[in-house]
């Protein structure tokens, strides 16, 4: 659920960029959210898909839908259709300008949170009892680890800065870099809280 937030956040953030470029069209599907008066560095534009031939709706349509988006993903999530909702909203999102680079991020959170009330029985044989003891108590720090890479990815993307120094054509490798250890660790938290799910219904 926890994610599903950072991911809202992330296509709230594509959205507002998208809004403060205002009433002008969009030729073709593929946009830059940062408009060049906002654009902080030469990579500082953020590319996003959209419908809305319009920068002014389509941004204002992507913040809207963050926030249900948002909200399902905290309260939601572990309702009947929790899941179905919750993928509904991220595909609408992505369709109207709320990002690119967070599809794989949420397909996966939708993949895990299909599992949310089915049988964990699977994952009990698969994980060897020492590996499930030993990651059960982690998935706050591994989550956290997942929310620190993708700040810092949002830094050098819309500022060209990381902290230290970094020569400008190494922010885009320390970007993808970040990207990818979010990813990784994505999978090692629910993995957590799925050991941790065992060890609860087991207690």
């Amino acid at each position: 659920m926890y994610l599903g937030l950072l991911y809202a956040f992330l296509a709230f953030e594509h959205g507002l960029f998208a809004f403060l470029q205002g009433n002008k069209s969009i030729m073709g599907y593929i946009i830059q959210t940062i408009g060049s008066e906002y654009q902080q560095w030469e990579h500082g534009n953020q590319e996003a898909f959209t419908l809305i031939p319009n920068y002014f709706y389509s941004g204002l349509a992507a913040i809207v839908l963050s926030f249900f988006a948002a909200i399902w993903s905290l309260r939601n999530l572990e309702a009947k259709y929790g899941s179905l909702i919750f993928i509904i909203l991220f595909m609408l999102l992505t369709l109207v300008g709320g990002g690119i680079s967070f599809i794989p991020f949420f397909l996966f959170t939708w993949a895990y949170s299909t599992r949310i009330n089915g049988s964990l029985k699977w994952w009990k044989d698969f994980m060897p009892d020492k590996f499930s003891k030993g990651i059960v108590k982690l998935w706050p720090y591994l989550l956290s680890v997942v929310f620190i890479c993708w700040a810092l990815a949002i830094m050098i993307t819309i500022f060209g800065y990381y902290p230290g120094k970094a020569l400008e054509e190494e922010l885009l490798t320390k970007k993808f870099s970040l990207l990818f250890t979010a990813f990784i660790f994505i999978h090692l938290t629910y993995i957590s809280g799925i050991a941790a799910d065992i060890e609860a219904k087991e207690s």
